[in-house]
């Protein structure tokens, strides 16, 4: 029978559930963190376009934030 402590990579049960746990707890700054980065990403591309990029050229360039 198999262990139903462990997972196949090693970890256990309540690992699994403490780190489930953390993540609820972050998820709304985590949330607010995305919500931000895609304002930044957002406004790199319409800066590049406003500059005389092509649409596609400033797609592009905006895949890395900096």
């Amino acid at each position: 029978m198999a262990d139903l402590k462990s997972f196949p990579g090693g970890g256990n049960v309540d690992e699994f559930k403490v780190a489930i746990r953390s993540m609820i707890m972050q998820l709304d700054t985590t949330i607010e963190y995305f919500q931000i980065l895609a304002k930044l990403y957002k406004a790199k591309y319409d800066a590049l376009v406003a500059e005389g990029f092509t649409p596609a050229q400033a797609l592009e360039l905006s895949k890395t934030l900096f």
